[in-house]
């Protein structure tokens, strides 16, 4: 039997609306078998200060780890943490080298002036991208998360 995915990549930018995603990623990942990595992307520091990006890998990697912690016992969980001008560009290139099937992340509502301004990153992933994007509405999940212990991928896709 053909797996439906070997690899899913979980794109965040450490927020809390971006961790919404989390729960319905690893029981995707378990589903289908298919290994689970977090990418997070992080903006350059200033280029005057070079030693600022080793520590801010660190931090953004702790975090990462902490927040993964619930579910490593779950599901196998690999961690990148990168940086770049281009989060989007990044995210595509991460996905290339790990050769995901699928990236998945967390979309926060169309309301706001910065949405006008430039478009999201889900936008310009499924735009740049030659990858499925599957994009959970963060403010659902994390709506359904407080109504439901459980949090279980069919609760959430077809609750």
């Amino acid at each position: 039997m053909t797996r439906a995915f070997g690899r899913i990549l979980l794109t965040t930018d450490l927020s809390d609306l971006s961790w919404t995603a989390l729960s319905p990623a690893v029981e995707l990942a378990r589903a289908t078998e298919a290994r689970l990595t977090v990418l997070n992307v992080l903006c350059p520091p200033d280029e005057r200060r070079p030693a600022e990006d080793e520590e801010r890998h660190d931090v953004a990697r702790t975090l990462v780890n902490e927040s993964i912690e619930p579910f490593t016992g779950k599901w196998p969980i690999d961690v990148v943490v990168s940086t770049s001008r281009d989060p989007v560009g990044e995210i595509i290139k991460q996905a290339g080298l790990l050769d995901v099937d699928l990236i998945v992340l967390a979309v926060r509502d169309s309301e706001g002036r910065e949405r006008m301004v430039s478009p999201s990153v889900t936008e310009e992933l499924i735009r740049r991208g030659a990858f499925p994007v599957l994009a959970f509405p963060g403010r659902i999940l994390e709506e359904r998360h407080h109504e439901s212990e459980r949090g279980t991928i069919s609760e959430l896709w077809v609750g």
